[in-house]
């Protein structure tokens, strides 16, 4: 009973038509169609691959919310693929065209077709879910991508139909659509790429971030024009026309269509969501003559008797279950609801699973570890919603928006994007844009990497906006990590682009990155320069977040100088600029690793656990590792080792979850550290063995060096001397190469008190000699008196007692002054020992 024409939407159908008829004539063409759920975005793209002659390549997309740039890529391959699956005359095509372009195509084109070519051999479809499992080429897959479109070009049109596209939160896609849309214009190239999306949100706040889509269509090339459609709701005239179609022959009266009009606010879709609702209720039915007729009087339903049922004995948790998943989406989490109402996250599931014919079962999500569910259908997500009243509505809101920033945002970007949503719906709307700008970096450097890319070849063809997204958020990213060499050439890069545009607003930024790259090389006054100038040009241009980020940099780089009270100083201005939460969290992070390093432990415990959760709040996972990590050697210090083992081990899982190796081993590391404490020396060995293998993965010399001295004192602790020989001495090489002073030092202490437990004295005080020269240097002077007390204890041994009482002399005001209580004693029981042996 589908209707025939396609009511309503005639105009919109014309103009779409036409910009297809451009694209097969050899043309590029964009059009962006708005339009709320439900108003027919897809049905008209389908009703124009359904009536052309031609044959398209359509590549269909949906995305998901807060999807980053790789899940979109993959998306946008998944989507070929399945295209290509479904059609075996076009995958014939395809492949044979593909084969032939190969044999001419330089590489590394060519090994992106075979890849591609590959791919189509073996795509692994998932029948049930029309799914399929893609492997992307290694190597740049966005330009693999655009490659192999290009390609096809020749052979077929290709409509790009990229569905609720304001979910992608990438700056590096759209530089990808960009880039296929520019070549596609200059090359004449008959590509059709449809934006399907829903009215933008606008709360009155200012300034929004950067919105990708209207950007990418105010800058497309005068070669391939955008062709803007907006699909209205439809009218009660537009609902009886569809009705006379969809059951004819038909006695309904006037009144039905006005009447399922205001309930269905113009939407198509919630429209046959109704229509079945009311066949199954025998509101509609066909009578003895084969009519349709209106079977019962008109009136607002009874809902109780009309929606699926849900278990009499659960009814009141069933129905705050599925008010607060309604609040959360037409897709929401298990564990969000489980959470939010303080249930059992079991319990949650089981009645989820009963109330089959409400909500669906999707997929397991394993950043959250939940089950995903969905309303099974709008109507079902509506009714729920607004069973509660507006206020009502907010205040749940605002309860989970609270709960999914506090617990969830931390653990993947989407609920990042969800809690702002949930914000919105509270009533917070810079709230929403906050969270959303944190989205917006969310993409990994190596895919931000490859949007530069792109972007390098033809810099002048892409938005301004979309240009320093890609291009700052990679600073951002990779400052800390990417070769020195790397960063100065792409920071030259943007240099000279600014310059030519002589837009001075991105100075400051090139400045605060430029800044860190100095401190990573040790340059730190040129860092203290650089750092101060950002800060002053955020401060002229009233930007007092980023102007907080440049003092926040100010007081790293006095930490690393060992200026303790620059640091502070620097780090409390930048709590005074602005409490917005990320700022706030390094900020507070500084201050807590100062007072750490007073030995002000609870202090420092109690403002880094802040940290930790205002961190996990705003997606800074690398912050939060390295808050978790600094609570716990303080926990360490503290003498509360069992808690530390605790904290670690957690931080141990999440930085493996969030492929975070750096922060892992720093966890790893500190673990096998507190099991010593507890006195489990096998556990603490099973620990640092962990950490040794993972800093070899990383091709870490300094950090293998470290291992390599925590299982030398751990050997030495079970009284296996020869095997911390053997970790200590490979350790003596890496440490002299590395050319760290201190690492030298404490593994040729640790070192030469192996060689006096084998008994080779000689070799020990030569050891011990080395160490005092690296400890006088570095002003160490409690290590100095460990070394000095030690090298005593070996002319115990040998009974040369004036010499070992002349050590003592010398190690007695230096450990009484910097030695620990046990330090002290020792010291006090080998100068009675000496005495004993003068008298």
């Amino acid at each position: 009973m589908e209707p025939d024409t396609f009511v309503g939407r005639a105009e919109v159908m014309v103009s779409l038509e036409e910009a297809w008829q451009a694209v097969v004539e050899g043309a590029a063409r964009v059009v962006d169609i708005q339009g709320e759920a439900g108003s027919g975005r897809r049905t008209l793209v389908s009703r124009l691959l359904s009536r052309t002659d031609a044959q398209p390549l359509p590549i269909r997309v949906d995305f998901l919310e807060a999807d980053d740039g790789f899940k979109a890529l993959l998306r946008v391959y998944g989507a070929l693929y399945g295209a290509l699956h479904d059609d075996a005359s076009l995958q014939a095509s395809v492949k044979d065209h593909l084969e032939a372009a190969r044999k001419s195509a330089k590489e590394p084109v060519r090994t992106w077709l075979d890849a591609f070519l590959a791919g189509m051999d073996n795509p692994k479809p998932d029948t049930a879910s029309h799914q399929f499992q893609v492997t992307v080429p290694r190597h740049s897959p966005y330009l693999a991508l655009y490659e192999v479109l290009a390609s096809l070009t020749s052979r077929h049109p290709i409509l790009l139909d990229l569905g609720e596209v304001d979910n992608v939160v990438s700056y590096t896609f759209w530089a990808f659509l960009a880039a296929v849309v520019a070549r596609a214009a200059r090359e004449d190239l008959p590509v059709m790429v449809v934006l399907r999306h829903r009215p933008g949100v606008e709360p009155e706040v200012k300034p929004q971030p950067y919105v990708a889509r209207s950007s990418f269509l105010d800058n497309l090339p005068d070669e391939a024009p955008a062709t803007r459609i907006r699909l209205e709701p439809l009218t009660s005239t537009d609902f009886a026309e569809i009705l006379a179609a969809r059951y004819t022959p038909n006695r309904f009266p006037p009144a039905l269509a006005t009447w399922l009009h205001e309930r269905c606010q113009g939407s198509p879709g919630l429209l046959d969501e109704w229509l079945t609702l009311l066949e199954d209720r025998d509101v509609l039915l066909e009578a003895d003559d084969d009519t349709w007729i209106v079977g019962q009087e008109l009136e607002e339903p009874d809902w109780a008797e009309w929606l699926p049922s849900v278990p009499e004995e659960q009814e009141a948790l069933a129905r705050q279950v599925l008010q607060a998943a309604a609040m959360e989406g037409r897709t929401f989490t298990a564990s969000i609801i489980a959470d939010h109402l303080e249930v059992d996250k079991d319990t949650v599931d089981d009645l989820l699973d009963e109330l089959e014919e409400i909500v669906r079962e999707v997929v397991y999500h394993e950043s959250a570890q939940s089950w995903l569910y969905a309303f099974r259908s709008t109507l079902l997500h509506r009714f729920y919603r607004e069973s509660l009243g507006p206020a009502a509505r907010s205040e749940l809101a605002r309860s989970l928006a609270e709960l999914v920033e506090k617990r969830y945002a931390g653990r993947s970007v989407e609920y990042a994007c969800k809690a702002g949503r949930l914000w919105l719906d509270a009533g917070e709307p810079k709230r929403y844009w906050s969270l959303l700008g944190l989205a917006l970096s969310a993409d990994r450097a190596d895919i931000l990497l490859m949007g530069a890319e792109i972007i390098k070849k033809e810099p002048a063809r892409y938005p301004v906006a979309l240009y320093k997204g890609v291009y700052l958020t990679l600073f951002e990213k990779t400052a800390g990590t990417a070769p020195v060499d790397t960063l100065l050439e792409m920071l030259n890069d943007v240099q000279a682009w600014a310059e030519d545009r002589e837009d001075l607003e991105i100075v400051p930024w090139l400045a605060l990155y430029r800044a860190r790259v100095a401190q990573r090389t040790g340059d730190l006054g040129e860092a203290r320069r650089l750092a101060a100038e950002a800060r002053t040009g955020f401060a002229r241009q009233r930007n007092v977040v980023k102007e907080a980020e440049a003092l926040i940099a100010m007081a790293l780089i006095a930490q690393m100088a060992g200026d303790a009270s620059a640091a502070v100083e620097h780090a409390s201005r930048a709590l005074k600029k602005t409490q917005f939460p990320p700022v706030r969290a390094q900020a507070l992070f500084v201050l807590g690793v100062q007072y750490k390093l007073r030995g002000e432990i609870q202090r420092a415990v109690d403002t880094l656990r802040e940290v930790l959760d205002l961190s996990a709040r705003t997606s800074q996972m690398s912050l939060h590792l390295d808050a978790g990590i600094n609570i716990a050697e303080c926990l360490l210090m503290g003498g509360r080792a069992p808690d530390a083992v605790n904290l670690l081990k957690q931080l141990v899982g999440v930085a493996e979850q969030a492929k975070q190796p750096a922060r892992r081993h720093g966890a790893l590391s500190l673990l096998a550290k507190a099991h010593a404490a507890q006195q489990d020396v096998t556990k603490a060995v099973e620990q640092a063995t962990a950490a040794l293998k993972l800093a070899r993965e990383l091709k870490s010399r300094q950090l293998e060096a470290l291992d390599l001295l925590d299982l030398g004192i751990f050997s030495l602790i079970r009284s296996q001397f020869d095997e911390a020989l053997v970790y200590l001495r490979e350790g003596e090489k890496i440490a002299r190469a590395s050319k760290e002073g201190r690492l030298l030092q404490e593994t040729l202490f640790h070192l030469a008190m192996a060689t006096t437990s084998v008994r080779d004295y000689d070799r020990a005080l030569d050891i011990y000699q080395e160490v005092l020269k690296l400890t006088r240097e570095r002003k160490d002077l409690r290590r100095e008196g460990n070394t000095l007390f030690n090298i005593a204890g070996i002319y115990l041994h040998k009974e040369e007692f004036a010499r070992a009482r002349d050590f003592l002399r010398k190690a007695s005001p230096l450990i009484k002054k910097k030695g620990t209580a046990e330090e002290k004693q020792a010291l006090r029981q080998a100068q009675e020992k000496l005495e004993l042996k003068f008298n």
